[in-house]
């Protein structure tokens, strides 16, 4: 059974001060663009609306200080991330070294309140000896060594590609580390059998994201296809690179949309003539690429977590065509099309091209997405169980 605090006193002294939580991120989570950041991002601010006093730790390495932070934090503090390639002579995995800061360990340990590490990377101190009588949780965005293995099988520079393999090594063998954890909120039901089996207190604890209303979500649809993730990660640029070749065949037109492409994305949608890319779009408008296309494709080659790209099309989109890899594990294949392949996937989107959209069957969806994902609810269990509210 996971502690819900150590007496009545401790507990009435910790609601007596400034502090009722520690939030120690991996980055500054603002703006909140890709997936680990979404997720911290929108908890943070669940738990603020619940009337939380949280203390936010963020290691920047090159987004800065961001002052809307501190509508949602009593406090804000950033660390250096400290990427000197020394760090890569240890042990302990780079992504772990290269986020410590003795001015964090102190604030940590200036009080009673409990310490949310957003992912293994930011565990450097969970088994402090300082720490030792705090209660300490672990969110667990994925399972970071299969993460690692994933970006290295997709990695095309041999320097990267090996950078990768052994961070991926480092962290499994830094992942006992956990044991010092009350426990670890897992980001999907897969992982959380993942950590249980570790012997861990592994409880499921959904994605949080950016919701939208559910009156506001169904406008008219174009008769286009939408890929939308960050371009700049190798999984991301394989899988749209995947998706040229399925519409390199297809009458259909395809948006890319996204933050920064590479050079070979580039060139070869501008060779295809049924192709639109759309760099760095605003939240908003990659909003309404989202709600307006008629169909979302999202493959990945990388059965990791949960995507949250998967969630905004789920919540606020048409029709979803994913592969199995996009859903392993997720319970969300029901409200999917699966394709796997280029045959497959070609054969299933000139179906949902020349049908129309099932209007009833998308609100239900939508409808089931949102219950499940749904930050207040969420922000509600995640208080309870770290002890926030009796």
């Amino acid at each position: 059974m996971a502690r819900r605090g150590k007496s009545v006193v401790e507990y009435l002294k910790r609601s007596l001060s400034k502090i009722d939580l520690h939030i120690v991120s991996f980055n500054v989570p603002l703006p909140a663009d890709y997936g680990g950041v979404i997720d911290v991002f929108y908890k943070l601010e669940a738990l603020s609306n619940l009337g939380c006093k949280i203390a936010l730790h963020c290691f920047d390495y090159g987004r800065g200080e961001v002052l809307e932070l501190e509508q949602f934090a009593a406090e804000v503090y950033y660390y250096p991330r400290n990427t000197s390639p020394l760090n890569a002579l240890f042990l302990s995995p780079f992504s772990v070294k290269s986020r410590k800061s003795e001015q964090l360990l102190e604030r940590l340990a200036s009080d009673d309140a409990p310490i949310l590490f957003e992912s293994l990377q930011c565990c450097s101190y969970l088994n402090h000896p300082r720490l030792a009588e705090k209660q300490k949780w672990v969110r667990a965005h994925n399972v970071e060594h299969d993460y690692y293995r994933s970006l290295s099988k997709y990695e095309y520079t041999s320097l990267r590609k090996g950078y990768y393999s052994i961070e991926a090594k480092a962290l499994e063998r830094y992942e006992k580390v956990l044991h010092a954890a009350d426990g670890v909120f897992a980001i999907s039901p897969k992982d959380t059998k993942y950590f249980e089996a570790l012997g861990l207190n592994s409880l499921y604890l959904p994605a949080f994201y950016r919701q939208v209303p559910q009156d506001d979500t169904l406008y008219y649809f174009k008769e286009v296809a939408l890929y939308q993730g960050n371009l700049e990660i190798e999984e991301n640029a394989e899988a749209v690179l995947f998706l040229l070749e399925v519409f390199s065949e297809l009458p259909f037109e395809l948006i890319v949309a996204g933050s920064e492409p590479g050079k070979a994305i580039v060139e070869k949608i501008a060779m295809m003539k049924n192709v639109t890319l759309v760099e760095n779009p605003s939240d908003h408008l990659m909003f309404e690429l989202i709600k307006t296309s008629k169909v979302n494709c999202l493959p990945t080659f990388q059965s990791t977590g949960i995507k949250l790209k998967l969630l905004h099309a789920l919540t606020a989109g048409n029709e979803i065509v994913v592969n199995h890899e996009m859903i392993d594990g997720t319970e969300l294949a029901e409200y999917c099309s699966i394709a796997n392949g280029v045959d497959d996937w070609r054969k299933n989107l000139a179906s949902i091209f020349t049908l129309k959209l099932d209007v009833e069957k998308i609100r239900r969806r939508q409808f089931a997405i949102t219950e499940l994902f749904d930050n207040e609810k969420n922000a509600k269990s995640l208080a309870e169980w770290l002890g926030l509210v009796q």
